[in-house]
């Protein structure tokens, strides 16, 4: 038999002690030592952070897009709705697609609008807002 043993060691800079012993007990039995080339721990923890760094700011794009920029909306609405612009909180509440309760409050909003158009007088405005 040609080969006893092959062994596939993985060592790095920082394991230099442990390869020194590793040769001397090996090559006392007849064996062999095919040795691997490996990144240190650091380079691997660093680039571990990296991935964790990226995925962290992953999540928190995917956070603001589906639950803060909505909630912002709105409440953006709403103020507009207390100030008394019913046709720009109604895109406002019609532009969020059901986000919490936003279809009830564009109801709302052209009703709001209804009646503040006919107290106004412009009854052919609020015909077209009521229907």
């Amino acid at each position: 038999m040609l080969f006893q043993r092959i062994y596939f060691a993985k060592f790095t800079r920082l394991d230099l002690s442990a390869l020194c012993y590793t040769i001397s007990v090996l090559s006392t039995h007849g064996d062999y030592i095919l040795f691997l080339h490996g990144t240190s721990p650091f380079e691997e923890k660093k680039r571990f952070l990296v991935l964790d760094i990226l995925l962290t700011l992953f999540l928190l794009a995917v956070t603001a897009v589906y639950l803060i920029i909505p909630l912002i909306k709105y409440n953006i609405a709403s103020a507009n709705f207390k100030r008394g612009e019913y046709l720009i909180s109604y895109d406002g509440f019609t532009e969020l697609n059901g986000y919490f309760d936003s279809e009830e409050r564009a109801d709302e909003s052209i009703e709001a609008l209804f009646l503040d158009e006919l107290q106004s007088g412009d009854y052919k405005q609020a015909i077209e807002y009521y229907d």
